[in-house]
This record gives C-alpha cells, structure tokens and sequence, in this order.
C-alpha cells in the first residue's frame, strides 16, 4: 500500500514539474512572440514616420514649385501677345496641372490612412470617373 501511495506521488509529483516546465516554456515563447511583435511595430512607426516626412516635404517643396511655374506661366499668358505663344503656354499651364494632379496621387499613396481596401476601391473609383468624364468631353 506505501508502495502504491509513494509511486502515486511521484508520478503526481512528476506532471506538476511537466506541467510547470510547459507553462514556463509557453510564457518564454510568448514573451518571444511579444518582443518579435514590439519590434515589428516599431519597424511599422519608423516607416510611417519616414512616410509622413516624405509626404510633407513634396507636398511642401513640389507643391510650391508647381504652383509657382503655373503663376508664372499666367502671367506670360496674359503678356503674350503671339496665339502661338499662348498656346504653348497653355500646353505648360496642362503639363504643369497634370503634374499637380500625379503629385496629389503620390501623396495620397503616402497616406498609411489609406492603406485600407475601402480607401483604394474609393480613390479608384474618383480616378476613373475623373477619366471617363475628360474623355468625353
């Protein structure tokens, strides 16, 4: 009987130390799997600060330089005085606005707002009635 009770607790004895040894393990692989996650978030701020920087100086350096070639262009529009002239103004105030509009997309792209399907499915939704509208003008 002794024998039987003794062999009982070392085999209870036994599983609480494996069950233990499990529980210690599993809590190191969380913490593993915790660090790896900190890190990968990290790694995501980190790309979306950079993101955000870049955005800010096109939008900030591009914009005014665009903006300012297409004042310029108005006002030589205005000066002109030759209709071939003006219509190749007209050509640079085109090429000037279409850079306007890809510097806005690259922009949008920038946005991690935007990283979501709804976003693309809208913006793609936009970008072709915007086509489909100057192409049937």
């Amino acid at each position: 009987m002794l024998l039987i009770i003794f062999v009982v607790f070392i085999v209870i004895s036994y599983n609480k130390k494996q069950l233990l040894y499990l529980k210690e393990k599993q809590l190191q692989q969380s913490e593993h799997q915790n660090q790896l996650l900190q890190k990968e978030l990290e790694k995501q701020k980190s790309i979306e600060a950079e993101r955000e920087r870049i955005s800010h100086d096109m939008h900030d350096d591009l914009g005014a330089g665009i903006s300012a070639l297409k004042l310029q262009a108005e006002f030589l529009k205005q000066r002109a005085e030759n209709d071939d002239l003006k219509n190749d103004i007209d050509e640079l105030l085109k090429t000037s606005e279409e850079m306007n509009l890809s510097m806005r997309e690259m922009l949008w792209s920038l946005n991690s707002g935007n990283d979501t399907l709804g976003s693309f499915i809208d913006y793609s939704r936009m970008y072709a009635q915007n086509f489909l509208e100057k192409r049937l003008i």
